[in-house]
């Protein structure tokens, strides 16, 4: 089993485990859209570094939950780059 599939099998089962994940797309290349009450999150796998990038479209971002969202993604690139 490759990096990919063993990556879809994780975020399938942790997906079913939250309510708030209203469904999961598996997209070409090591993508997956994750669908949330309010909001799409895209990951994606860099095979080069082989690390996961999480992004979203901030345009799709409602005011009030536009603060939070930004926070915690800033929080992840921080904590992407510091633990490698």
């Amino acid at each position: 089993m490759d990096v990919v599939d063993r990556l879809s099998a994780m975020i399938a089962k942790i997906g079913q485990k939250l309510p708030s994940v209203k469904g999961i797309l598996q997209r070409p290349n090591g993508e997956w859209l994750v669908r949330l009450d309010d909001l799409d999150v895209v990951l994606e796998l860099d095979e080069k570094t082989r690390r996961m990038m999480v992004s979203v479209e901030l345009s799709t971002l409602s005011e009030l939950s536009e603060a939070a969202v930004l926070t915690h993604l800033l929080q992840y690139s921080f904590l992407w780059r510091e633990t490698g």
